[in-house]
C-alpha cells in the first residue's frame, strides 16, 4: 500500500543528523490528522535512532492527543536512489480533555500509555534533503496503524 520500492536502490542518507517535519494520520479514535516533527542521528551507515514528536489535530473539541516516539531504523543497502528501512521502537501516547460544566466548574482528566513502535518506510533523495514515507504499528493500550510524509534535512 505505502512502498513501492525499486528494489537495487542505494542508501539516500548521507548526514550523519536529521531533522524534518510531516503530515500524518492516525487511525485511533480521537486522533486523526496530525502535524510532526522528527530528528535523527546516524550511528552507522545502515542504523540511526531518533525521536519524532505528533500532535493530532482530528481531536474533538476539548481534546488533545499526541504521540512522543522514539525509533530505531535499519536502512536497507541496495543500488538505486530509494532507500528502504525497517523502524521498531518506544512510543509514549497521550489523551487529555477538559471539561467545563455550567455551573459546576470546570477540570481536566488525562491518561498515558506506553507501547511499542513496528513499521517501515523508505526515504528518496532530494537536492536540498530526503523525502519520507512511512507506516507503523502502535502496540498500546491506544493500539493504531499510523501513516505519514514529509521532509528531512541534513546536517
Amino acid at each position: 500500500m505505502l512502498l513501492a520500492i525499486n528494489i537495487g536502490n542505494s542508501h539516500a542518507q548521507t548526514s550523519k543528523i536529521q531533522a524534518g517535519a510531516g503530515l500524518y494520520y492516525g487511525s485511533s479514535e480521537g486522533s486523526g490528522f496530525g502535524i510532526g516533527a522528527n530528528g535523527y542521528y546516524s550511528i552507522t551507515p545502515n542504523i540511526r535512532a531518533g525521536i519524532d514528536f505528533i500532535y493530532y489535530l482530528g481531536s474533538p473539541e476539548n481534546t488533545t492527543y499526541w504521540g512522543l516516539n522514539f525509533n530505531g531504523h535499519y536502512h536497507f543497502e541496495t543500488s538505486g536512489t530509494i532507500s528502504p528501512y525497517l523502524l521498531a521502537g518506544l512510543n509514549v501516547s497521550n489523551f487529555s480533555i477538559d471539561i467545563d460544566i455550567p455551573g459546576a466548574g470546570s477540570g481536566s482528566a488525562g491518561n498515558s500509555e506506553i507501547g511499542l513502535n513496528i513499521g517501515g518506510g523508505a526515504e528518496y533523495p532530494l537536492s536540498f534533503g530526503a523525502f519520507f514515507a512511512e507506516a507503523k504499528y502502535v502496540i498500546s493500550n491506544y493500539d493504531q496503524f499510523v501513516i505519514g510524509a514529509g521532509l528531512r534535512f541534513g546536517f
